[in-house]
């Protein structure tokens, strides 16, 4: 919606909880009050007098149990305005904004129903276009409902920078088209079109790190079921309020709902489940559809089983060992436990290639002193070959690197995105998937950033000590600086690249070195 728009009154009736089955309503906007109307163990939904849009939904955020630990999905600004839009519906009949129950020149009734479920995040949500008068109703090209979810899932907005989305920080449209999961992320400020309509569109709605709030079919257990809309419109931006600046990089979904000719007394009715929880595995897996596609959707298959199997590990492993960070510090020692075969294999292959060196370094010498380009390359190939010595041999312990970078990549995707680790702490660390942040620099450095995060600094101490306790695959002293130098360039760029990384990759990445040099002692006795 652009500024300056005009605000848009509906009659809204809400299921009451004491009501009988079915769709129930409220017969006026005075009936409504600001207290929480649908209310169930996992959600809380309330509105205000004569608004449409929720004033309140909060869905349960804590650990079983914990009734306190509720996340708002109403995004507000920094003086707690509320910004969010969700399930509003409007447009135009005629020419004639839709603003009340009646509208006088059609006579057509506009009404929003909603009402609980059993199913743990969900409710029902029904629209319904009715014919009032004793005339035909004939709609016009230009006549639209739309149905109306964002901007933002309950971010609080600062400023216009503190809403620029990140690897961690974001906010973006995502459906299921075809069973395939889609997304779009774009800081124009400019309405597009996105190709989710019916019947390829199964569900679509909005995510961020953490929570999603998605509209379903009504009936989604049918193989055929998908929603009934005929064009989806983002746009992120949201209205000016005052002196507010305008909200960017926070998306907002409108859902066209096609009006059909209506007979008088004839009515044209929507009906939608709407889920609003966390992206937790088990959350989504008990949904009425399954949603846990949702989760590592921007993966290769192969890599998204990597991630379920490394959180079903880490979760299974965490029944035993309290604590997140003791689990996460346990993986680094399973999964270097499960490569001691290939590190064994891979440090003798260093050490023969190295002690061969030293009996073809004569020969080596030679050859470079008296041939130069491709005479010396063939020269050097056909010594290795006499010696039996491949000249990838001293590479061989980046294979053990190697075969870990799935999991490394698997476990990046994991601790950034796991809900269960949201708010799981370790020691001084706030929570694992952030940086630590031991403490605020008060200014901003350059690839940095603000806050000062000292297990990046350990992490790279030990990786240096990893190398230092490492010999260098070279004979010659003039190769094993270069080698040298070239790994303290390494651990630099594991610094920088980790430092912003959550506490929980730089955790684990740690105490894999440390096994890693406690392994190689080990194997040296």
């Amino acid at each position: 919606m652009r500024t300056g728009y005009t605000r848009l009154l509906f009659f809204v009736s809400v299921a009451l909880l004491i009501s009988p089955p079915g769709f129930s309503s409220v017969e006026s906007p005075a009936q409504s009050t600001p207290d929480s109307l649908l209310q169930t163990p996992t959600l809380q939904l309330g509105w205000h007098e004569n608004q449409a849009e929720p004033a309140s939904w909060k869905a349960l955020a804590g650990k079983k149990n914990d009734t306190d630990d509720w996340h708002s999905l109403i995004t507000k600004s920094e003086n707690g305005l509320h910004l969010s839009n969700h399930l509003r519906v409007n447009g135009t009949i005629h020419g004639e904004p839709i603003h009340s129950s009646n509208l006088a020149k059609t006579g057509l009734q506009l009404r929003q129903f909603f009402e609980n479920t059993d199913q743990p995040y969900c409710f029902k949500m029904a629209i319904s276009l009715t014919n009032r008068s004793g005339t035909p109703f004939i709609p016009l090209p230009a006549d639209n409902l739309t149905l109306t979810l964002g901007p933002g899932l309950g971010q609080t907005v600062m400023a216009q920078s503190s809403a620029t989305p990140s690897i961690y920080a974001f906010v973006e449209p995502v459906a299921s088209l075809n069973g395939q999961i889609s997304t779009y992320r774009d800081g124009s400020t400019q309405p597009r079109i996105l190709g989710w309509r019916s019947p390829q569109l199964g569900w679509a709605g909005l995510h961020d790190r953490y929570f999603a709030l998605l509209i379903l079919p009504a009936e989604p257990a049918k193989a055929q079921a998908s929603l009934p809309f005929s064009q989806t419109v983002v746009k992120f931006s949201s209205p000016d309020h005052g002196t507010m600046p305008a909200v960017i990089d926070l998306p907002s979904l409108f859902f066209k709902l096609s009006v059909s000719p209506l007979t008088p007394g004839q009515q044209i009715r929507w009906e939608f489940l709407v889920f609003s929880g966390p992206k937790s595995q088990a959350v989504l897996s008990s949904a009425p559809v399954n949603l846990d596609s949702l989760l590592f959707s921007g993966l290769w298959n192969w890599m998204r089983w990597i991630c379920f199997g490394l959180m079903r590990l880490l979760s299974i492993i965490h029944l035993v060992i309290p604590g997140w960070g003791w689990s996460i510090i346990m993986l680094a020692l399973i999964v270097r436990i499960l490569l001691y075969p290939f590190a064994k294999k891979a440090l003798i292959s260093q050490q023969r290639f190295v002690e061969a060196q030293k009996v073809m370094l004569p020969e080596l010498t030679e050859i470079k002193k008296n041939w130069k380009g491709g005479e010396q390359s063939e020269r050097v190939l056909q010594l290795y070959k006499k010696h039996n010595v491949s000249p990838l041999a001293g590479l061989k312990p980046l294979m053990v690197v190697l075969i870990q970078l799935p999991i490394l990549i698997a476990l990046f995707q994991v601790l950034g995105v796991a809900f269960e680790l949201r708010d799981a702490g370790f020691l001084w660390i706030r929570t694992l998937a952030e940086p630590d942040k031991l403490f605020s620099f008060g200014f901003n450095i350059p690839l940095l950033g603000s806050d000062f995060n000292i297990l990046p600094v350990l992490m790279a101490v030990v990786t240096l000590l990893s190398f230092k306790l490492s010999p260098a695959p070279s004979a010659e002293k003039k190769g094993q600086v270069t080698q040298n130098l070239f790994l303290i360039a390494m651990t630099l760029v594991f610094f920088l690249l980790f430092y912003s990384f959550p506490a929980g990759m730089v955790l684990y990445w740690t105490f894999a070195n440390v096994f890693h040099i406690m392994q190689h002692r080990l194997m040296k006795v």
